[in-house]
């Protein structure tokens, strides 16, 4: 198979190549012997073979990376290559809070290695700046209308949701509650609540 491969690059070899599911590493190893100028990529939603995979490329970590973030995600994940984009041109195109690895051709871009989950509660509405990126955007109040854009959650369009809290005032505390309800947390380590007014800092 690797031959095969290499025929499509005889004149222009590949400088970054990302092996996706890869299992074992065994067809890694065949790329990096047979691209000698490439860096590689490994990722695979199998957290069952991560040490299997480390062990195997012990030998050719110079130009062999490992993607764990990805590998210890046991689930379904999007590939998106993106290339001559920045993170504004991203946040309204594809879901951000399943982001584990953004590329182009110069190498990784974003590498989501915490699996964290951050909300950040707004009541009105926030505005566009570059770290929303990292955010997921949580709208309470109903009382509001607010822009929707692909990172936005409403709470009160959740499966489960009740009103009660928010006429009391707690929205914090029904943030808190309305993603414990809905499972808002599944296949996240750790889940963290801001609100737009506070700071954001990396």
């Amino acid at each position: 198979m690797i031959d095969i491969i290499a025929t499509y690059f005889t004149e222009t070899p590949p400088q970054m190549i990302i092996d996706i599911g890869t299992a074992d590493c065994l067809h890694t190893i065949e790329l990096y012997n047979q691209f000698p100028t490439a860096n590689i990529y490994v990722l695979d939603c199998s957290p069952g073979s991560l040490e299997l995979c480390k062990k195997n490329i012990e030998n050719y970590t110079d130009r062999i990376t490992i993607i764990e973030s990805v590998f210890q995600y046991n689930g379904t994940i999007d590939l998106c290559y993106v290339n001559n984009l920045g993170s504004s041109d991203i946040m309204n195109k594809i879901s951000t809070r399943q982001i584990r690895l953004i590329y182009n051709d110069k190498g990784i871009l974003y590498n989501n290695h915490s699996n964290l989950e951050m909300y950040c509660i707004f009541h009105k509405d926030f505005q566009i700046r570059e770290d929303n990126f990292y955010f997921t955007f949580y709208g309470v109040n109903e009382i509001y209308p607010k822009n929707r854009a692909i990172n936005v959650i409403l709470e009160y369009e959740l499966k489960k949701y009740n009103p009660f809290l928010q006429k009391r005032g707690y929205m914090e505390t029904s943030a808190y509650l309305h993603v414990y309800w809905n499972h808002l947390y599944k296949n996240k380590e750790m889940v963290g609540f801001s609100q737009f007014d506070m700071i954001h800092t990396r």
